[in-house]
């Protein structure tokens, strides 16, 4: 998962859980290898679907620079890493996952 606060959620079912209950797993910012997803909530060889978001804590707008009056220099400010959108996320996630699981 790359990109200033974005996160991934697999899903056990295509329509993310919608319709059909199942498991679910969230993985932060990082690199997870098959032990990694197992151990991160997710079944082995078993995802369905994924959705890619992005949670930037209060007072952060979406670039990962700290908004106006609230509080420069704050922990998870902008610069340790570029800002990358959510398609080009998904797009890395997805040929990482089909290497893993193929």
């Amino acid at each position: 998962v790359v990109g200033l606060y974005c996160q991934t959620t697999v899903y056990e079912f295509g329509d993310f859980n919608g319709q059909h209950k199942g498991w679910e797993a969230t993985f932060g910012r990082g690199a997870y290898d098959r032990m990694g997803l197992v151990q991160g909530g997710a079944k082995d060889n078993d995802i369905s679907s994924l959705k890619v978001h992005r949670h930037a804590p209060q007072g952060v707008d979406q670039s990962g620079a700290w908004s106006q009056g609230a509080g420069a220099g704050g922990a998870g400010g902008a610069g340790d890493h570029a800002p990358r959108s959510s398609a080009a996320a998904a797009g890395a996630l997805t040929a990482f996952l089909l290497a893993q699981f193929a």
